[in-house]
């Protein structure tokens, strides 16, 4: 009799389903999924879009937003769409679309145009200078001689600054401070591109450095004041608020313009998650601050030294991996008593004083104060 010997599944291919399985799975509720959700709570539809037209002169736009198609105003009650394809704010009533940079006046009308040696990136106005900014891929660095790299093209006005292939970084975002253009690149560490502050840790536009940063020493300068520290919990103080005279950290680091205090004060509870701690402003007193990993605004009182979780806009799992998705996608901007915020294509606003969150305007990239 011939018997034949039954063939089994193979175990590493069962291991490998599962494994694939549960890889699917992640992808699929990564970042909260199903069950994270903007916090609407007041259901409130947003302004009126009217399209196309300037904004009427009687009615002087609070924040505008940039979109894929264009620029769009608003004063709370109305938006209107007013410049066609993609823009970037140079600097109050300066923006730039395309290779122009057009200046407006009080009622977001244009007043001027300017050429721009080429489509930036990134632009700023510092005094009657302008300084446009793009990234060189490693194609096109390879073509003009470097190595295949990442690199950061930057001129002033129309002739460059420096040279391009020594700067092998992506530059993801701009600062001004004291008349100095710093850049930052997407893996964090902040380049002087004109002044004298050399190895700049943190810089924040509203007017702090913190610069010669030693790990090994802990000692370093903020605003060219010596300071000191006995944890390296302040490598990652990377964003602060002024309240009063006296700057915060998103974790629990004070600077008073001459002193820094390390250890008692309330956003040291946030150390954790320090990366994922991002500002969104001062108002009526209280700095505001969003953990991005649970959703929640949170209200420092410096003056009692506490922290309290004011209002959730959505429903973050408390993971690395949320507040990372979030971290950089927010973009919470703080005007009157409401926080705009950007959460999978759509813009919302949430009042600070009732606490109500509603939808405000879809499709836009990036909102600022005009």
């Amino acid at each position: 009799m011939i018997t034949h010997k039954t063939r089994g599944v193979p175990w590493w291919f069962t291991a490998g389903l599962i494994a694939m399985i549960m890889y699917l799975v992640w992808i699929f509720t990564a970042c909260g999924g199903d069950n994270e959700r903007v916090v609407v709570t007041d259901p409130t539809p947003g302004p009126v879009e009217i399209d196309p037209g300037d904004p009427p002169t009687d009615h002087g736009p609070a924040v505008f937003a940039l979109q894929s198609t264009g620029m769009k105003f608003t004063d709370g009650a109305v938006v209107w769409t007013w410049k066609e394809d993609a823009s970037l704010k140079a600097k109050s009533a300066h923006y730039s679309n395309g290779a122009e940079l057009f200046s407006m006046n009080e009622y977001a009308q244009e007043t001027s145009v300017t050429a721009l040696p080429f489509t930036p990136e990134h632009i700023t106005i510092i005094g009657v200078d302008i300084y446009t900014v793009r990234n060189v891929p490693p194609a096109e660095a390879y073509d003009k001689g470097a190595l295949a790299a990442n690199y950061t093209l930057i001129y002033k006005n129309n002739s460059e600054l420096g040279t391009w292939s020594s700067r092998q970084y992506i530059t993801d975002k701009i600062r001004v401070v004291d008349g100095n253009l710093y850049a930052c690149s997407t893996v964090g560490k902040w380049y002087t591109i004109t002044g004298a502050i050399v190895n700049p840790h943190a810089v924040i536009e509203a007017g702090l450095i913190a610069h010669e940063v030693n790990t090994t020493t802990r000692t370093g300068l903020i605003n060219g004041a010596p300071v000191s520290w006995a944890t390296n919990y302040f490598n990652g103080a990377k964003e602060w608020q002024k309240a009063g005279e006296i700057w915060y950290s998103q974790n629990g680091y004070a600077f008073s313009g001459t002193a820094l205090t390390e250890n008692g004060l309330a956003m040291a509870a946030y150390r954790p998650v320090q990366n994922n701690i991002i500002p969104v402003g001062i108002h009526t007193s209280y700095l505001y601050w969003i953990d991005c990993t649970t959703g929640w605004i949170l209200q420092h009182n410096t003056a009692s030294n506490t922290v309290t979780e004011h209002v959730r806009i959505y429903t973050g799992d408390g993971t690395s991996d949320t507040g990372n998705f979030h971290r950089t996608r927010l973009q919470p901007l703080l005007y009157g008593d409401c926080v705009y915020f950007f959460y999978e294509g759509q813009y919302y606003k949430t009042d600070l004083i009732n606490k109500l969150t509603s939808h405000f305007v879809s499709g836009t990239t990036k909102m600022m104060t005009f």
